[in-house]
């Protein structure tokens, strides 16, 4: 058996995407983005990009969470989404109606013709007007990689 089919990790590299943070609908952290650190790319060819939402909701009311990737030529910026050559490099999920949610949303990024530096930007859009609260935050698993990780 193909070692990546019984140790994976050792085909790929997680990175914080974006820490955890909070939201309250209308107020902070609402439809503003916020944005991870810069990583270093560097031998790796692609990505899965995961925005992770728990959101506490009204009946009826909704939370989307957006995770885009940007890419710099520097840990410093400036920074522009990211456009791959082929598929998305976005990731959309939205949660809805009831008292505690939770939604992930994943999108596979081909990397190749990116930058150097990556990094991971969360939206997340409150439908309801004060009351709605939301914990999300977000990964991005680097894999395709030149060398295997240490």
């Amino acid at each position: 058996m193909h070692p990546s089919m019984t140790n994976i990790g050792a085909y790929i590299s997680a990175r914080l995407g974006t820490p955890p943070f909070l939201a309250t609908a209308g107020g902070t952290g609402d439809n503003t983005a916020t944005f991870g650190v810069g990583i270093d790319r560097t031998g790796f060819q692609s990505c899965v990009l995961v925005g992770i939402v728990d959101a506490t909701l009204a009946a009826a009311e909704t939370v989307t969470l957006t995770s885009i990737v940007e890419d710099a030529v520097a840990v410093g910026g400036p920074w522009a989404a990211y456009v791959p050559p082929e598929g998305a490099a976005t990731a959309t999920v939205v949660v809805a109606d009831g008292a505690t949610e939770t939604g992930i949303a994943e999108v596979d990024i081909d990397l190749h013709a990116a930058r150097q530096f990556i990094r991971q930007s969360l939206t997340v859009v409150h439908s309801a007007g004060a009351t709605d609260t939301s914990r999300q935050g977000g990964t991005i698993v680097l894999g395709g990689a030149v060398e295997l990780p240490a």
